[in-house]
């Protein structure tokens, strides 16, 4: 007799229940997430002033004693323009930190506060841009602008006009950009983890919360980030063209490779025409006289 003619079901192991899998990620604090907005703002921050020190050492020919007054400007630039922008952090950071400090306090928040701090939550990303980009750039650069004209005026900083504006373009147009680009993203990656906690305490968007989400096309993103890649190259390469190779850094480099390039075409008492020349898409015809009569002299020389 089998074991269904008996009306049984079938003895199963001894084994427990399975358990729904158990998230390991830890949630994030409203104190954490505090910190780590101000961290990523520093650190697009300084990525920014590594860009823009390159672009000065390469183009704008400051002497060692202008170097040391920059130096100076920036130790009391940067710390002005970083206490505005925490400033403006906190605010755009306020309604979401609210929400999760009640979370954590288990006072139950309320859905409409929930669903506030998830639209402010999805609009981080684009807030920090904006930041970055109309608050952050022209302050900074203003204040550059006059901490330079301050070691003019005092201690005979010797900046030319160019030199200024070129400085001030770059902070603006070039290191600002790439600040907000790399803030963005980084911000964006954060809030994806954000909703989903949040999103636990809430039934759902509230309908009048809905009008304040701000939705950024990829188009839009990849327009705006292509256009400052493409940009910033060119800018490099207009400040490398310097005439006979004098460049503040590059020049003893470019004139080394001119020497031996010059030395290297010694032939029949002519010379052909040397790095710069081909660099700067021109022959010099008296290199080049000399090289057909040296060519010549040799041809001659050779029948005989």
């Amino acid at each position: 007799m089998t074991v269904a003619d008996q009306g049984s079901t079938p003895a199963l192991p001894d084994s427990a229940p399975a358990e729904a899998p158990v998230s390991r990620v830890l949630p994030i604090t409203a104190r954490a997430l505090l910190w780590k907005l101000i961290f990523l703002y520093l650190e697009g921050s300084g990525a920014a002033v590594v860009v823009t020190f390159f672009l000065v050492l390469v183009g704008l020919e400051f002497s060692l004693y202008q170097w040391m007054l920059i130096w100076g400007v920036a130790f009391v630039v940067f710390p002005s323009y970083v206490v505005i922008d925490v400033f403006v952090i906190r605010r755009h950071y306020k309604p979401v930190g609210d929400a999760l400090r009640r979370i954590e306090q288990q006072s139950n928040p309320s859905s409409e506060d929930v669903s506030r701090a998830i639209v402010r939550a999805l609009n981080l990303p684009y807030l920090s841009f904006i930041r970055v980009t109309f608050i952050h750039g022209p302050l900074a650069s203003g204040l550059l602008i006059l901490g330079i004209l301050v070691t003019n005026r005092l201690f005979d900083g010797n900046f030319q006009s160019w030199q200024i504006i070129a400085f001030a373009a770059t902070v603006l147009f070039f290191a600002s950009p790439a600040h907000a680009i790399l803030e963005y993203f980084a911000i964006a990656r954060i809030v994806v983890r954000l909703v989903e906690q949040l999103w636990q305490h809430c039934r759902g968007i509230e309908q009048a919360h809905q009008a304040e989400l701000i939705a950024i096309r990829l188009r839009n993103k990849l327009l705006y980030l292509s256009v400052f890649i493409a940009a910033l190259p060119l800018f490099i390469l207009r400040h490398l063209d310097y005439p006979e190779g004098r460049h503040p850094v590059l020049g003893p480099w470019l004139q080394g490779l001119d020497g031996r390039d010059d030395a290297a075409s010694d032939v029949g008492g002519g010379r052909r025409p040397g790095l710069h020349g081909r660099r700067a898409g021109h022959v010099d015809p008296d290199r080049l006289g000399s090289l057909t009569l040296g060519r010549q002299a040799g041809r001659c020389h050779a029948k005989r």
